[in-house]
């Protein structure tokens, strides 16, 4: 069979990411399903036969086995350790004052309650824990499980390995746990260290201070310090992996170290040998992410073969990276950077081909003034080729699409491949004590990187960077524009293609011009998953504000798919009670994106927070009236904490917590659309509407669902993931769940 290792493992690879977004019982009943066909092939000769396939079936069965054996017998059973308290003798995996990470430093169970190798998380330095890496931690702690979101198997904890949250069972955790050093430390301390002074070299260079964050992200994976506004600007631009280290620059670097070993004269096998050594060093002090895994894998393949003679393929040698990647780490699937990664490789060796031969090829057979646009053409193919693989990953992750995607990556590409090999050089210099290179290697870093800032922020400023996919039209039209170009090509090939993909750009843009003129008046309200509390975006005609009610988990809500999204900026804030909970978390919207105006009360346990948020605007106070926005809409606060916004001639209701409906006046009780904020309101009969959203987690479903009247009126829920609702400003509500 013709490159086994690259059908095992694409098979393996698509199979685990099917099976992280279903259901366990799906996963395991396609497992079944693949066996049986397998060994429904191996009686069937023609089936038998076909090698590609029968390995792909046995992939694929292996994938959902793996993936449900995982799951079933490992994660699942250790959630029911949630809230329970455990003595524990841990192994910590990383420094406690690490910035970089999200969720706390892995810990490692030696000892205790739990299995032994267990992988925790434990926000160390939040608690004043005080260790390095493999220093033995002890004591009692509290287990917390990871947040999964419904019943689907995807969660980016697992990807890396953690399996449990914990934190110290005693306030006071400095007395309770105890930190002892290791008699030694492995060699895997020496790369931490490394990887930390490396960030510490650019951190600490003077005159670097606007683009330091962005060459640390770019260089060794720091991504900490990378501005909210930087991030979003280059998800707008369809560029989110140049800010991290990703396949792209790994492979980059190991073609730059082989080539200025083969500039010195050092002997063929001998460079491949270091290569391969260096990019296994570069890949640990990325922090063995998987996207640089992958990369790393086929770099070092792809030497092994100039140092034993032999031509490697790269079909086969992607498949064994994903291979060496999930085979260990099944849940490794769930990092969005693999998929990125994986997609964009395969994009270039599959794709590239024909599409340089259509293009740039026929260009420089042409000749003369042509054949001079061959290599810019060919580079456009390039990125077109990586890009397409992505868009799916890019749909269902970010839920936009770049429209400037093809040009950024033209612009920009290069620019961060100068940007990564300057800062990692510098960093490099400046440990060997070389200050006269180190600022020289620097200086040309941070160059690349304020022209690279410059030209996504002139790129940005465009009109229409990137569309929604919450669109019913481009989440239908994308994929059946690739099928509709696979079908031309099957049937009147090159010819067919053309045609095909003339049909599909004029399909999409005309969708794009239909769906704005369709869409133009029309209000969007989106009620975000938020455990509880109440976060509600209100969007209109490419203005966005957003509801805060509950408490302090709406704020976080909303951060995170502001960070996550693509708003630049809020028109208001509105947080209706200066002592609501959601007016101490206010901060972490304002660090999201620019507010342009808020909208509260004057006083309040936290008004002094709400008075030192950076408005760029102005501030409207509701308890001195309707505060009126969007020129027909207004917002008013009425007796026992409730809300009222009024978009044209729909009026939208939120009920606080605890509120009671009965204090509300005739009018007052009568709304198009109402909020339940984590139950609904006492009296909530009393209320007279056409529909509910119930905000509330999967934990209180059950009974906040109680106090909701039912087969009166519809009432979604955001237990498990964000509701939509659409109104015309005309009395209208019609829900999209997304």
């Amino acid at each position: 069979m013709e490159r086994p290792l690259a059908v095992l493992g694409f098979s393996f690879f698509l199979a685990l990411t099917l099976g992280t977004l279903l259901t366990l019982n799906l996963t395991l009943a396609l497992a079944a399903l693949c066996l049986l066909a397998f060994l429904v092939g191996l009686c069937l000769r023609p089936l038998r036969n076909n090698k590609r396939l029968m390995a792909a079936l046995f992939a694929a069965f292996a994938a959902f086995s793996v993936l449900g054996a995982k799951e079933a017998l490992v994660f699942r059973p250790l959630q029911q350790w949630d809230g329970q308290t455990v003595h524990l003798k841990l192994e910590a995996l990383n420094y406690s004052t690490d910035p970089d990470d999200r969720i706390g430093i892995g810990v490692r169970v030696l000892e205790g309650d739990l299995p032994a190798g267990t992988k925790l998380a434990l926000n160390a330095g939040a608690w004043g824990i005080d260790c390095e890496p493999y220093d033995i931690l002890e004591g009692d702690f509290e287990v917390a499980a990871v947040r999964d979101p419904g019943e689907r198997i995807y969660d980016y904890d697992k990807s890396l390995g953690i399996m449990l949250d914990i934190v110290p069972a005693s306030y006071n955790a400095e007395e309770s746990i105890t930190v002892t050093p290791p008699e030694s430390r492995p060699l895997m301390a020496r790369v931490l260290a490394l990887r930390r002074a490396a960030r510490m070299a650019i951190y600490s260079q003077p005159g670097m201070e606007d683009v330091r964050n962005v060459m640390a992200g770019m260089a060794f994976g720091f991504t900490s310090g990378i501005s909210a506004e930087t991030t979003r600007m280059f998800r707008a631009l369809g560029m989110s992996h140049l800010l991290a280290v990703s396949g792209l620059h790994t492979a980059l670097l190991a073609q730059l170290m082989l080539a200025l070993l083969r500039f010195v004269k050092a002997p063929r096998r001998a460079s491949a040998l270091l290569t391969a050594g260096f990019v296994l060093l570069f890949v640990a002090l990325t922090g063995f992410t998987p996207s640089a895994v992958r990369a790393g894998v086929m770099s070092i393949v792809l030497l092994l073969g100039l140092l034993f003679g032999r031509e490697p393929d790269s079909l086969n040698s992607l498949g064994l990276a994903l291979l060496v990647i999930t085979l260990p780490n099944p849940y490794a699937v769930c990092d969005v950077g693999l998929l990125l990664s994986a997609a964009a490789t395969f994009g270039i060796l599959v794709l590239h081909p024909p599409l340089q031969r259509a293009t740039a090829g026929r260009l420089k057979e042409k000749g003369g003034v042509w054949a001079r646009l061959a290599r810019p053409v060919n580079a456009v193919m390039v990125t077109l080729a990586a890009t397409l693989p992505t868009l799916p990953v890019i749909v269902v992750v970010f839920q936009s699409v770049s429209l400037l995607s093809p040009l950024s990556n033209l612009l920009l590409v290069p620019l961060s491949s100068v940007v990564t090999a300057a800062a990692c050089l510098g960093a490099f210099l400046s440990l060997a004590g070389v200050p006269v290179l180190t600022e020289a290697a620097f200086w040309v870093g941070k160059t690349a990187a304020r022209l690279l800032l410059w030209i996504a922020r002139a790129l940005d400023s465009l009109p229409a960077v990137s569309v929604d996919t919450d669109r019913l039209f481009l989440l239908v039209g994308i994929p059946a524009a690739l099928a509709l170009l696979v079908v031309g090509y099957r049937l009147l090939g090159k010819r067919g293609l053309r045609v095909a993909a003339l049909w599909s750009v004029i399909a999409l843009c005309g969708g794009i011009l239909a769906n704005g003129v369709f869409m133009r008046g029309v209000t969007t309200l989106t009620v975000l998953p938020s455990y509880g509390a109440a976060a509600v975006m209100v969007e209109r005609d490419g203005r966005t504000g957003l509801v805060l009610m509950g408490g302090q988990e709406a704020a976080e809500a909303a951060s995170y798919i502001l960070r996550s999204g693509s708003q630049r900026a809020l028109d208001f804030l509105l947080i209706a009670d200066a002592d609501d909970g959601s007016a101490f978390g206010s901060p972490l919207i304002v660090h999201a994106v620019p507010v342009e105006n808020l909208i509260t009360s004057r006083e309040g346990a936290y008004r002094q927070t709400l008075q030192a948020l950076p408005i760029e605007g102005q501030t409207l106070y509701l308890d001195e009236g309707a505060v009126s926005f969007w020129g027909d809409c207004r917002a008013e606060r009425l007796p026992n904490g409730f809300l009222r916004l009024t978009l044209g001639g729909t009026r939208v209701l939120f009920c606080p917590p605890g509120g009671n409906a009965a204090s509300l006046d005739t009018g007052q009780r009568q709304t198009n659309l109402a909020v339940f904020t984590s139950a609904a309101p006492r009296n909530v009969e009393a209320l007279t509407t056409q529909a509910g959203v119930l905000s509330v987690d999967a934990e209180m479903l059950p009974f906040a669902e109680k106090g909701v009247p039912r087969g009166v009126y519809p009432v979604e829920n955001t237990a498990e993931e964000g509701v939509t609702v659409y109104t015309r400003g005309k009395g209208d509500v019609a829900f999209a769940r997304f």
